[in-house]
């Protein structure tokens, strides 16, 4: 039910525009009811951002791209909030809070990127990431990995 109802949200928003579609628009389209909507997603937002490549993909409005860094931010505040509890207020622990808090977003954003993209199991890819975070994430072999004027930033 969850990908029906961020598949129909998506279509709809590509359709009509972000701003001119309701709750009441997506659970219809869904055919669920307003309730089963809620049960999974709370804000129109938290339907949105479950898909972001390919709402990003259909659209260019600048707003959605803020909010998704916006909410991104407001989880590294709250992350890092709680990494610092019980340490000394300094700079290095400013730093090391902030880079734990961050590795965690960026895992999180990984991983839904890479759900939607693979359709692959949430749950399997947040263990692997976070298992990747825990060990060190590991480096490509040189044999693999493409030289830096090869790389090209979009």
């Amino acid at each position: 039910m969850r990908a029906t109802i961020v598949r129909s949200a998506v279509e709809l928003f590509v359709e009509r525009g972000y701003a001119a579609v309701g709750m009441e628009d997506i659970a219809y389209a869904s055919m669920c009811s307003r309730s089963t909507l809620n049960r999974y997603f709370g804000a129109k937002e938290d339907v949105l951002f479950p898909a972001v490549p390919e709402v990003i993909a259909g659209f260019t409005e600048s707003a959605l791209r803020r909010r998704y860094l916006e909410i991104a931010y407001e989880w590294e505040q709250i992350l890092r909030g709680y990494f610092a509890i019980g340490l000394a207020d300094d700079p290095t622990t400013h730093l090391r809070t902030q880079l734990l808090a961050s590795a965690m977003v960026s895992a999180l954003r990984a991983v839904l990127h890479a759900a939607v993209e693979t359709g692959d199991d949430i749950a399997t890819l947040a263990d692997e990431a976070f298992g990747m975070l825990e060990a060190g994430v590991p480096s490509i072999p040189k044999a693999k990995r493409r030289s830096r004027a090869a790389i090209s930033v979009s």
